[in-house]
């Protein structure tokens, strides 16, 4: 079947003309000039999931007739978008259709971006670097226009892989390792590239690039910045962002943002969705706690959602954004040993004394706490299990455990008190409802 499925791939790339290839991709459509009006396809949407949400200015770098600068405003209504295309004709298109208070055009050459320097946070370049007809200058543009901390967010085919005619209009050639050196070249740090066989993701075959894509992540600092400090800027912007005085109305993280307001469930939405955009590995946590001030039931019960992550060096930590702690830690050592929670600083500002925020980030909290619910993505279904158990949380065999053993007490504790034969002459009594 492998073979099957193989000879029909490469007849397909054989058969197909690239303009077909590249309208059929859902990516770049050339138009005559260089420039590209871009359909809203699968290596559109991954791209645009790469923008990080921490993001208020963005260049769109090759906007084509805008429709892509569009799209990222209306999916990030809290930015600013400006596109550029070295078209003229192809940007009063742009600003017909697209133009808003929150987007707009221009017309130049990438390599001489008519915008002050540090005028972006974020330069996004879908597909539009290959374009360049100067690479090297035209990555040091994108540089000058972010200010410290901004970024570049770009995708290129590595059409330096394989043989074969590229796009018409394309003028660079490259791989993921000369990608990475123009990009050092250029001044970037913390240069993150990921390389993609699309081709199973049902994007069109690209025989240059063996159907492979560059997906990157290239960061203007005065020096290199440790992850710890990243998911902490990410915490407090979430935090600062956020209003906590009502609920989210929605369960998606940009309707969150939209919105405006969010207490511990909506702000662990948005916070994950930053760190996963940026490659985190990050999992949704819910703890229930009982005898709790604010708790409700016979048993004081309450519940309170946070973000657990495993950074490349292995180390975990707990991510609080409603009260703004990073706690160097699992969630497993914390409820081992909840006093660690209270070693950890934290800002106790008006609002943190105002809302109580030590009843749930302290030890306080996770001494309390009796059940867990950890889940890979954010939608997935909550399983309780046991405190106990909090570092397997997310294993099926645990969760099943949990379910069997939550159904057992229920069943017993429905029976009330169950006497049990005579032993030694005495007649014992249990109650599994206590």
């Amino acid at each position: 079947a492998s073979n099957r499925g193989l000879a029909a791939r490469m007849a397909r790339r054989a058969g197909t003309p690239m303009p077909a290839l590249a309208a059929a991709s859902g990516g770049e459509v050339d138009d005559g000039h260089g420039s590209s009006g871009k359909a809203d396809g699968a290596h559109a949407r991954r791209s645009r999931a790469r923008i990080p949400l921490d993001r208020a200015r963005l260049l769109d770098l090759g906007c084509g007739q805008g429709t892509g600068s569009a799209r990222i405003a209306s999916e990030h209504p809290w930015m600013r978008v400006t596109g550029v295309d070295r078209d003229a004709g192809v940007v009063a298109i742009a600003r017909e259709l697209h133009s808003s208070g929150r987007v707009d055009f221009a017309a130049a050459d990438f390599h001489e971006l008519p915008f002050p320097d540090g005028a972006f946070d974020c330069v996004y370049a879908e597909d539009s670097l290959r374009r360049a007809l100067d690479v090297d200058a035209t990555l040091a543009e994108a540089r000058r226009v972010l200010g410290e901390g901004g970024v570049l967010v770009a995708t290129i085919p590595p059409d330096a892989y394989g043989a074969g005619p590229a796009g018409e209009h394309d003028t660079w050639r490259t791989s993921a390792m000369d990608v990475r050196e123009r990009l050092r070249h250029a001044g970037f740090l913390d240069i993150a590239i990921e390389e993609i066989d699309t081709y199973p993701l049902g994007d069109a075959p690209r025989p240059p690039a063996l159907d492979r894509m560059l997906y990157m992540r290239a960061w203007r600092r005065a020096a290199p910045l440790a992850h710890v400090e990243r998911i902490d800027a990410l915490r407090r912007w979430t935090h600062e962002r956020l209003d906590p005085t009502r609920p989210a109305d929605s369960s998606d993280p940009v309707e969150v943002l939209r919105g405006g307001y969010a207490q511990a469930v909506g702000m662990t939405l948005v916070l994950g969705e930053a760190l996963v955009r940026e490659g985190y590995n990050a999992r949704w946590v819910t703890t229930i706690a009982q005898d709790h001030p604010a708790g409700r039931g016979p048993r004081l019960s309450e519940s309170h959602a946070t973000i657990e992550i495993t950074l490349p060096d292995r180390s975990v930590h707990v991510l609080d954004p409603m009260t703004n702690v990073r706690f160097p830690h699992s969630l497993q050592r914390l409820i081992e040993e909840p006093t660690l929670a209270d070693e950890v600083e934290r800002e106790r500002d008006a609002l943190y004394v105002a809302r109580s925020y030590d009843l749930y980030s302290t030890s306080f909290w996770y001494s309390r706490v009796v059940a867990v619910a950890a889940r890979a993505r954010p939608r997935a279904t909550q399983h309780l299990v046991p405190a106990r158990w909090a570092d397997r949380a997310t294993l099926p065999s645990y969760r099943a455990l949990a379910f069997v053993r939550g159904r057992a007490w229920r069943a017993i504790r429905a029976l009330g008190p169950v006497a049990l034969p005579r032993i030694g002459g005495k007649r014992r009594r249990l109650d599994y409802g206590s």
